[in-house]
């Protein structure tokens, strides 16, 4: 598999959704992570990653200022496919 990590902060805090797309066909998972302040560690906070190979894959999440978030894209055996995440 393939993973990648973007990582990103908010302002304002409130409820978003992460919201991740893919072509061609594959399964591709999402995972939320929060990174903490004081020791630098990433904390997983939420997942998406249903078996649905048209996808797409979404996670509805309360996020707060002032905090680094990352997610990871995580791809499977397969074709290299693009994806997006659109964040709302």
């Amino acid at each position: 598999g393939d993973y990648d990590y973007v990582g990103f902060e908010v302002n304002p805090g409130g409820q978003y959704t992460l919201d991740l797309r893919w072509e061609p066909i594959g399964d591709w998972d999402l995972i939320l992570y929060e990174i903490d302040p004081y020791d630098g560690s990433w904390d997983e906070i939420a997942a998406a990653n249903g078996p649905d190979v048209h996808g797409p894959e979404t996670l509805p999440q309360t996020l707060y200022k002032n905090r680094t978030y990352i997610f990871l894209v995580v791809g499977w055996d397969g074709d290299i496919g693009d994806w997006t995440v659109e964040l709302q």
